[in-house]
């Protein structure tokens, strides 16, 4: 198991759904949607029937139905054809959570049913007892998901109210500690999974790191300052200070460690540039992680999309995304060598310009405006689109040329 791989069966956790499309996973990552499958985090779960449909109406949610003549699903298109989806377009999964939790507190001793037992639908779950260091009784464990959702929020607080804890009372969750509201009562401790998780790239929780977090009175061992192990806790004179996420733990870690060695000034780069933490501009695929110069974009001027549009075809029904947006995320694309899912979010959803790009494609829009363009002569700064644009794989040198013909 990798940490993208935990990262993604959290996120998958939050989902407003129970049952996840297998396909959208995969364009997160699909090594980690694998490994989850693989572990049986993942279990199949029917199918999700929503496609983003391949003609006018773009990448909005498109129900695809079933056809007991043809035996699969589908929809119809714009202009009525049949379109087939197949059942790897739409398969379905869902979170075990049973073994999710066994996973995530096989450290413990535990006591309770062999699966959680459901409090709330889908939501929130009772995972039975733990031993905790620094508690005189086993403590009782839930887990909830969506916390940040006010709803949720509300369904667990009024669970809690008429379920008090005789002493305290673990709340694991997925979701983010940052996302989590502030709970008057203090009995019940809300902590997400990957905050007190032992080993980023697993899912089982420390026992060190829980009772740190439950207990943090009885775990500050130097005075001003001390920490808890995961740096996920700092004491100062007294009072505690919880921290949540990967990257403040590292930078807190990074300065205990020059505070414990006596260095009263620490190198920038030194400190950003060590650990998980990637500062350093690398290329990162995820959408969320990678920036993009505006000034670097490239955008189809006036005149140019008075020259292009002659050849647009008329739109039916539902109005086209911004073709300027689109067709200038289009050529970016192909001028850069990208792959679709590393779009610029200038451009809108990846999904969008591939849809685009094919449909347009496989209608020979692009090549009549190839044909058009070149008729006219052209300017010096005429927009050429390829159509065909296709990377050469990296064996492609080593491929045998045929008998009289020549290497293309």
């Amino acid at each position: 198991m990798s940490k993208r791989a935990i990262d993604l069966l959290l996120r998958a956790m939050e989902a407003r759904s129970p049952s996840l499309q297998v396909s959208a996973l995969h364009q997160v990552s699909g090594a980690a949607t694998d490994a989850l499958l693989k572990a049986n985090l993942l279990v199949p779960s029917g199918h999700v029937p929503v496609v983003a449909g391949m003609d006018d109406y773009e990448d909005e949610p498109f129900e695809a139905t079933w056809s007991a003549e043809l035996k699969s699903f589908g929809y119809h298109d714009s202009i009525g054809r049949w379109i087939t989806v197949t059942d790897q377009d739409i398969a379905a999964c869902r979170v075990d959570y049973g073994l999710a939790l066994a996973k995530a507190l096989v450290a413990f001793e535990r006591a309770g049913p062999s699966r959680p037992t459901t409090l709330i639908a889908d939501l929130i779950w009772e995972v039975g007892t733990i031993k905790l260091a620094g508690s005189k009784a086993p403590v009782p464990v839930w887990f909830a998901r969506r916390l940040s959702d006010p709803g949720v929020w509300k369904q667990l607080e009024t669970l809690i109210a008429r379920r008090p804890p005789q002493e305290i009372r673990v709340v694991l969750t997925s979701t983010g500690g940052g996302r989590i509201p502030e709970i008057p009562q203090k009995r019940n401790h809300i902590i997400n999974v990957a905050d007190v998780a032992g080993d980023p790239a697993k899912l089982a929780i420390s026992p060190q790191i829980l009772g740190a977090r439950v207990f943090p009175g009885q775990a500050q061992r130097r005075f001003p300052i001390d920490h808890s192990d995961d740096c996920g806790i700092v004491w100062h004179r007294g009072d505690a200070f919880t921290f949540g996420g990967d990257k403040q733990r590292h930078l807190l870690r990074q300065l205990f460690e020059a505070y414990d060695l006596g260095t009263r000034v620490c190198r920038t780069a030194v400190v950003l540039g060590s650990g998980p933490i990637d500062f350093s501009g690398r290329h990162d695929s995820s959408r969320e992680n990678r920036a993009v110069n505006m000034s670097d974009l490239f955008w189809l001027s006036d005149a140019q999309m008075a020259r292009l549009e002659p050849y647009f075809p008329k739109s039916h029904g539902k109005p086209r995304v911004d073709d300027r947006r689109v067709l200038s995320g289009i050529i970016f694309i192909n001028r850069n060598g990208l792959r679709w899912r590393d779009a610029p979010a200038a451009y809108g959803p990846h999904k969008t310009l591939y849809n685009r790009w094919k449909r347009w494609s496989d209608k020979g829009i692009f090549a009549k405006m190839m044909v058009g363009l070149a008729a006219g002569h052209g300017e010096k700064k005429t927009v050429m689109i390829d159509a065909t644009y296709l990377k050469a794989h990296r064996t492609a040198s080593s491929l045998g040329v045929k008998k009289g013909g020549a290497v293309a």
